[in-house]
């Protein structure tokens, strides 16, 4: 998997446009029945305003590119939309290591 969000607020940072992120979890029967699986959407628009709801939902968050530098036709980085995406992996498994860890530890 690539981390795109960065990438994305990038572009609308140095365009002047604004972003919203939002995380569709799904569930078991919607994968089961449908075949909709989890998703991450990201949205852009010239102005807050033309979001409508979606700029003041606490479900879809403001994205920034965390100093990720925006793709043109003339500059892409794969491998770090990869080392991103693997970087997140890494510090959830660490984090559920580190309750594992503590759970055993309590018995």
């Amino acid at each position: 998997n690539l981390e795109l969000k960065s990438v994305v607020a990038a572009i609308a940072e140095l365009e002047g446009w604004s972003i919203r992120h939002g995380f569709f979890a799904g569930t078991d029967r919607l994968v089961q029945r449908d075949h909709v699986y989890p998703s991450d959407i990201v949205v852009l628009a010239r102005s807050p305003e033309i979001l409508g709801d979606l700029a003041s939902d606490p479900d879809w968050t403001q994205v920034t590119s965390r100093g990720t530098r925006p793709w043109t036709d003339d500059y892409s980085n794969i491998l770090s939309a990869i080392m991103r995406q693997q970087s997140k992996v890494i510090k959830a498994e660490i984090g559920f290591l580190g309750v594992i860890s503590r759970f055993l530890s309590e018995k």
